[in-house]
């Protein structure tokens, strides 16, 4: 298991599961034991209910998020994503590390990255080609160009709504592939879920059930259309 040294000269313990994001590669899976969460049945739009169990896995996490970010990306939810994307354009916003661009990339997605690498923290970079550029210009830049725009965990203070209002202009029938949680919860802005329906479709699911979150966090895979 490996250790490194976290704020306030704590050593951290890392892993096995975990040691391959410090090598630009990715775990096929994160086991329960890490995520601490089990399915129960299914919400009002199809999609698995998640609950958390009674564990804290809060150290990993911020061990993590300066290469990972709070997404956890494997290879069965790039896989399945990418499965779903087929030989769709995909533009991915707000990109952090490129982490899951690179991941996608890994299973033949044709997609591109953007950030405004604006967090400090985000110093380990997966692609080179991640692109600077804040996410309304990107939008404005690639949004004619894409089929689905991939957000993952955006910031509540990102202009996300600006974002989904520019793109109707542009491109309506583009979709949006967002990673998050829901109205009431840590990512995005509330008001987006006033302006998009989540679409159900039987083979975007699977990415839905590979898909493993933090405990505590609520946030999985939706595929979206704006209203």
């Amino acid at each position: 298991m490996r250790t490194i040294r976290k704020l306030g000269e704590t050593l951290i313990p890392v892993p096995s599961v975990f040691k391959t994001y410090f090598h630009k590669d990715l775990p096929e899976d994160i086991p329960f034991d890490y995520t601490d969460q089990i399915y129960a049945g299914f919400d009002s739009c199809g999609v698995p209910i998640i609950i958390p169990k009674d564990y804290n896995s809060y150290d990993y996490r911020e061990t993590l998020l300066p290469i990972v970010g709070y997404t956890l990306v494997t290879k069965n939810v790039c896989k399945a994503l990418a499965s779903f994307i087929k030989d769709k354009k995909v533009l991915e916003i707000m990109a952090g590390t490129g982490c899951l661009t690179y991941g996608l990339r890994s299973f033949g997605v044709n997609i591109h990255a953007t950030d405004d690498y604006s967090e400090e923290l985000l110093t380990n970079f997966w692609i080179k080609d991640l692109e600077q550029l804040d996410c309304i210009e990107s939008v404005r830049k690639y949004g004619s160009q894409i089929d689905y725009l991939l957000i993952s965990w955006c910031a509540q203070k990102a202009p996300i709504l600006t974002v989904i209002q520019l793109l109707k202009h542009i491109n309506p029938k583009a979709q949006i592939i967002y990673i998050g949680e829901t109205k009431g919860g840590c990512t995005g802005n509330d008001a987006l879920w006033d302006m998009v329906t989540p679409i159900r479709y039987n083979n975007f699911y699977e990415a839905v059930l590979c898909y493993r979150s933090w405990y505590g966090l609520h946030d999985r895979p939706f595929l979206l259309r704006i209203n």
